[in-house]
């Protein structure tokens, strides 16, 4: 088994936390068989790490799954600073001289972490829903004329026909945005939106709000499902660590 810090490969990072005593997480990280998660301190702060045998980890859907289930571990009992997929440290030494040096920052992003979590929304129109929501008379006129093959030339109609698809749907996704991210927004500390990645994808956005305030958050969502629920798919999710509000970046990387 590989000790702890062997510099033959590296030390990867997954999160900060607050911590004076030395903590392990048990063998649930990246590094193999071998990958035991334990923390690296100074002072009052510690960073959670494991050790990996080279100095680059490969961004793939199984180490991105570890990565992220090593920060919700840690972050049932402790609150945490995410750090980013893919930083591997060289030593020990170096994640204690990171700590050192960003300690005042750090101690400040985790005071504003504590007692808060991230909710995230994606909403997506139903398949049955997306046609009907985003036609208007324009475009039924034009889709009329092309099953009829009343246009001269059908491939222009059809592009012309996309284009006006989409642009209504922009156009009825900022009505969405308005209707449901707005409000939710107002009842967070913060919120971000995403990137809308397919087509019937309607709003993708993440909220940070304090522990106490998130039943008041669920059942604001629940009321915009009722009133909306007809069109749209509500993907609601969470309690998680706080990924869109508070991902670090280790210096060099």
């Amino acid at each position: 088994m590989k000790a702890r810090g062997d510099p033959a490969g590296g030390v990867y990072v997954y999160c900060i936390i607050e911590s004076r005593e030395a903590r392990s997480f048990g063998p649930i990280g990246l590094g193999g068989d071998a990958g035991e998660v334990y923390t690296i301190n100074h002072a009052d702060l510690a960073a959670v790490v494991s050790d990996v045998a080279a100095n680059i980890v490969d961004l793939t859907e199984d180490n991105a799954f570890v990565h992220h289930r090593v920060i919700s571990e840690v972050f049932n009992t402790f609150t945490v600073l995410p750090v980013s997929f893919g930083h591997v440290a060289r030593s020990p030494d170096e994640v204690v001289s990171f700590l050192r040096d960003a300690y005042p920052q750090l101690k400040e992003g985790l005071a504003k972490l504590l007692n808060r979590v991230e909710l995230g929304l994606k909403v997506f129109w139903k398949k049955e829903s997306f046609a009907s929501d985003v036609t208007d008379a324009q475009i039924d006129r034009l889709m009329e004329a092309i099953q009829s093959q009343r246009v001269e030339n059908v491939q222009a109609a059809e592009l012309e026909l996309g284009r006006m698809v989409h642009d209504s749907a922009a156009r009825k996704r900022e009505e969405y945005k308005r209707e449901i991210y707005g409000p939710l927004a107002d009842h967070a500390l913060q919120a971000r939106l995403g990137d809308v990645i397919s087509p019937r994808m309607v709003l993708n956005a993440a909220f940070l709000v304090d522990k106490s305030r998130q039943p008041d958050f669920d059942r604001r969502v629940r009321e915009l499902q009722v009133i909306r629920g007809e069109n749209l798919e509500f993907h609601y999710s969470g309690p998680w660590p706080a990924y869109n509000f508070a991902d670090l970046q280790l210096p060099g990387h």
